[in-house]
């Protein structure tokens, strides 16, 4: 942090707030996954911060409660064969319906397949734009991107990390465009493998496509 700045805002954290030294705010976001925090001059700038980021399109949760409508992704890649797979699976918590879909894509990358299952289960259901919908996936990549507000500074920066171009960004441009159609999406991360049982029938699924696949190639 800058020197002389007297306001720290935690927006995610701990406890989140505003602290007037850095030793308090570093005891909130250290050890916390996902911290967003910076440091102002004025009381006024910290509590803008906070404000936007609460009020912001798209926003990370801990908790399903509250959720009708939850979407887990995922997506894989075998390097040995160069083959990947993204895959979703839809869950409404109200009447337990549960609807999936999955694919095989050679030549790709991880990232891009973790990517591609949520534009997949976004463009599939187009028709929840107005409702209230959680995305669930074990890649901190992807929830980062919207819920820590990357892409709106990579677009801020004409699409540049520092002075780099953004990776991937074929599918995050419209995915961007995707997710800015939906009026109250929320992100949460699960830790893969950790037996949460819509996360692992994804994972499932990103594997029987690849097996799918390479019998039939």
């Amino acid at each position: 942090m800058s020197k002389g700045k007297r306001y720290y805002a935690v927006a995610r954290g701990f406890h989140p707030g505003i602290y007037n030294s850095w030793k308090k705010c570093k005891q909130e976001i250290d050890g916390f996954g996902g911290a967003r925090f910076k440091g102002f001059y004025t009381l006024e700038e910290a509590q803008s911060f906070i404000d936007d980021f609460n009020n912001r399109q798209y926003k990370q949760v801990d908790s399903m409660d509250g959720f009708e409508h939850i979407i887990y992704t995922d997506g894989g890649f075998r390097s040995s064969v160069n083959l990947g797979a993204y895959a979703w699976s839809y869950y409404n918590s109200e009447t337990g319906l549960i609807q999936s879909g999955k694919r095989a894509v050679p030549d790709t990358t991880n990232q891009i397949m973790e990517l591609t299952a949520l534009y997949s289960a976004l463009n599939h259901y187009k028709n929840l734009s107005d409702e209230k919908l959680l995305i669930v996936s074990d890649s901190r990549y992807v929830i980062n991107i919207f819920a820590l507000q990357w892409v709106d500074s990579w677009v801020k920066n004409g699409w540049k990390r520092g002075k780099d171009p953004v990776k991937n960004q074929q599918i995050i441009k419209p995915l961007y465009e995707l997710v800015k159609s939906f009026k109250d999406l929320s992100f949460m991360w699960v830790k893969g493998h950790s037996y949460t049982l819509g996360n692992n029938r994804v994972d499932l699924l990103v594997n029987q496509a690849m097996d799918e696949y390479l019998e039939q190639n």
